[in-house]
């Protein structure tokens, strides 16, 4: 379950840095106003998704989704 929606989250291009996309999600929980973080590996997983590029200096390991509605 938790593979399927962390690929909805990131959208349809695939992995990636950007804000709402993965490298490698692996748990999720809710806060009390309905936000959800999604925690990820992608210290990890970087270099096998993109073997061509260099691990960037900075990246996260959490990230936060806001509700919307």
């Amino acid at each position: 379950m938790s593979v399927i929606l962390g690929a909805r989250l990131g959208g349809e291009d695939g992995p990636g840095l950007e804000t709402g996309k993965f490298i490698a999600p692996q748990g999720l929980a809710v806060d009390s106003k309905g936000d959800i973080y999604v925690g990820e590996v992608s210290y990890v997983e970087f270099p096998r998704m993109f073997p061509d590029r260099p691990i960037p200096w900075r990246m996260r390991s959490l990230q936060k989704l806001r509700r919307v509605m």
